[in-house]
């Protein structure tokens, strides 16, 4: 004991914390099928400090829902960071995904449509086969910049930037794989209005917020395109909606905790 506490005397007390998600609804899918929606979700994140400043962390998070029963604690994601760098390993969104805005354009509280050109560039949400990839950001005030690899699977080398400029906010991304990723979206008021050109999808979207209501809609290529709406109802609870062109949509309420 007393040479495990010399060998982390350099490292503050770890803080762990836990928060929890549920929903409730019901879902159509494009062939008008109906079935009940819900969701139970617990993340759980660790921290420690060492004496210089940087900061180590881990992330996972268990998912039960309808389609999801036995996946429990997904991939980890561990993250290092001193000022302006940061780096990710496991888990963890590539370049790309980390910054082209990935969910602006989703629709109600699921956000299950919107203009989404790839998954692969995502951190996954659910079970234990998340990506293995290293992914190193730099800030530097209202720009980072990332370049990310993934150790297994297509290998990609990916590098994306993403700045603030008053309201307009600007992301980019590419890999050696000819892909691509730009989002461009600028708030004005309460409503804000985006485009999104990807490789293989490209389109506009639009959202707006009026205290408690919030409205979504976007549309893209091969006549693509999705509303939704949200509702506030108070102590952490929210209700949703939302339907695209296959005649797809679902209407739920959701909560934290």
């Amino acid at each position: 004991a007393t040479t495990a506490l010399v060998a982390t005397a350099s490292v503050a007390a770890a803080d762990v914390t836990f928060a929890g998600y549920a929903r409730i609804g019901i879902q159509q899918d494009a062939a008008s099928n109906t079935t009940m929606d819900h969701r139970i979700q617990l993340g759980v994140s660790g921290s420690a400090e060492a004496d210089n400043g940087t900061t180590f962390s881990v992330y996972s998070r268990m998912r039960v829902d309808d389609s999801e029963r036995a996946d429990g604690f997904n991939a980890p994601t561990i993250t290092i960071s001193n000022g302006a760098f940061k780096m990710q390993a496991g888990n963890t969104y590539s370049a790309i995904g980390a910054r082209t805005n990935v969910f602006g354009s989703g629709t109600g509280l699921n956000a299950d449509f919107g203009i989404y050109d790839r998954f692969d560039t995502w951190y996954s949400s659910t079970g234990a086969a998340g990506s293995d990839r290293i992914r190193v950001d730099y800030t530097m005030g209202s720009a980072t910049m990332s370049v990310s690899g993934d150790v297994a699977g297509d290998d990609d080398l990916e590098v994306g930037i993403s700045a603030a400029l008053g309201s307009l906010n600007i992301g980019v991304g590419a890999s050696d794989n000819s892909r691509y990723t730009a989002d461009v979206n600028f708030a004005m008021g309460d409503v804000t209005v985006g485009a999104r050109v990807t490789d293989t999808l490209s389109g506009a979207y639009a959202n707006y917020t009026q205290g408690d209501l919030g409205l979504q809609m976007y549309a893209a290529d091969n006549n693509d395109w999705g509303v939704g709406m949200t509702y506030a109802l108070g102590g952490g609870a929210t209700f949703g909606a939302e339907y695209n062109e296959t005649g797809a949509m679902n209407a739920t309420i959701g909560f934290n905790f």
